[in-house]
């Protein structure tokens, strides 16, 4: 399968860190699929499978389909369903592009073209709560399946509804959450805010920037700006029983602790990550 550079589902990364797209090209790692990545993709197509219809609950608990996995495709069935207008069009796993860059496309799970309502349908299975109002996963599928329509249609939606369905994540909205833009403001964000960020990952020395999605960027420990982690060095080098007990520590020392936690963490994992495509390959790392 091709994956884009300037992809939908990593486009908080890259929207927000432009370097960090040279980064990956140069150092082109291998792609690994974790066990909640795996899992995922199984959940996606039990989906696909319960909406086309053509396998019963039996048949699909064979295939190694769990209770949640079902409930939650029932789920996405029935929010599909109560979205569908009759004489609206269903696409299911819409390959989709924005024109601004040829490295932009993506795939999203469910289009629902009303005559004057455009609907997207994004299914998580993970149980970290996603939002979707400002999701720019989302706005890139809502902005691509726009321009995917004929211009005749395009005329007539005046809305766009960018829609979530997250059964396991624990959410005050619910396992459904949704939201709707105009059709201008949807356009008015891609020209004003996509539009730019895309064209900061061409420009040469564009920047990394650490943030939040530095936990899911391949290069993370490759990045210029890793050596900038606080203390963390300290703390892997450290061995597990030096390690204070934290009733030990004194309030100033856990306010730094905590500061740090999150981005040491993430650093922590993408070095798990990394480790585990290299031993894929066949490289040995003493001990593993």
């Amino acid at each position: 399968m091709q994956h884009s550079t300037l992809g939908a589902s990593s486009a908080e990364r890259w929207m927000n860190c432009p370097g960090s797209v040279a980064l990956i090209e140069r150092i082109n790692p291998p792609r690994v699929e974790t066990g909640y990545a795996q899992e995922g993709t199984q959940a996606h197509k039990v989906c696909e499978d319960v909406l086309a219809g053509i396998k019963d609950t039996w048949e699909l608990r064979f295939e190694g389909a769990t209770a949640e996995m079902l409930d939650g495709a029932w789920l996405y069935q029935e929010t599909i369903e109560g979205l569908k207008h009759a004489k609206g069009k269903l696409h299911i796993e819409q390959k989709l592009c924005i024109p601004y860059d040829a490295k932009a496309f993506g795939t999203a799970d469910c289009v629902i073209v009303n005559p004057d309502f455009l609907h997207v349908v994004d299914y998580k299975f993970g149980m970290k709560a996603v939002e979707a109002d400002g999701n720019p996963q989302l706005l890139f599928y809502g902005l691509g399946a726009f321009f995917a329509l004929p211009k005749g249609v395009q005329k007539k939606i005046e809305n766009v509804s960018i829609t979530i369905v997250q059964p396991r994540a624990q959410h005050w909205e619910g396992p459904v959450r949704a939201v709707s833009l105009r059709t201008d403001q949807l356009l008015a964000w891609g020209e004003n805010t996509l539009k730019p960020a895309m064209e900061a990952t061409r420009k040469p020395n564009a920047p990394c920037v650490a943030g939040p999605w530095c936990g899911f960027c391949p290069v993370f420990i490759h990045c210029p700006i890793n050596g900038r982690l606080p203390a963390s060095e300290d703390f892997i080098h450290e061995a597990p029983e030096t390690l204070p007990e934290p009733q030990l520590l004194t309030l100033e020392r856990i306010a730094g602790v905590l500061q740090h936690a999150k981005r040491v963490e993430e650093w922590i994992e993408a070095v798990r990550s990394h480790a585990f495509a290299l031993l894929s390959s066949g490289t040995e790392i003493a001990g593993w």
